[in-house]
């Protein structure tokens, strides 16, 4: 057999092999989805950033605000929400991933009103 058959072959077989080991690994990766949210208050108002990281997939995005969910804030890492000054309401997320594996965080700052 020529030198380039059996490079051909090892190729192919690397590549089965590699794949074989993306496929087994795929589900074990929804074990380590975990997610983070920050919010920082300015002027009447929580503005908030949510990140993730270990998904399988594509996630949703679900926020809730003082136990009240926002749909209209779905899939989105950056929102805000009005709030009165000297309150300290209580932002969540649910972070979903396409395997069904699921993990919240929540934060409570206070808010600030007037000048900046």
């Amino acid at each position: 057999m020529s030198s380039w058959r059996r490079s051909l072959g090892a190729l192919a077989m690397a590549t089965g092999l590699t794949g074989a080991m993306l496929a087994a690994a795929t589900p074990a990766q929804a074990a380590g989805l975990t997610a983070d949210m920050f919010c920082e208050p300015i002027r009447y108002s929580l503005f908030c950033e949510a990140w993730h990281s270990g998904a399988v997939g594509p996630v949703t995005i679900k926020w809730s605000y003082n136990g009240y969910y926002f749909p209209q804030h779905d899939n989105k890492t950056y929102v805000s929400f009005g709030c009165s000054a000297n309150t300290s309401p209580r932002v969540s997320i649910v972070v979903t991933d396409s395997t069904g594996a699921t993990v919240t965080d929540s934060t409570t700052r206070r808010c600030t009103g007037g000048a900046p």
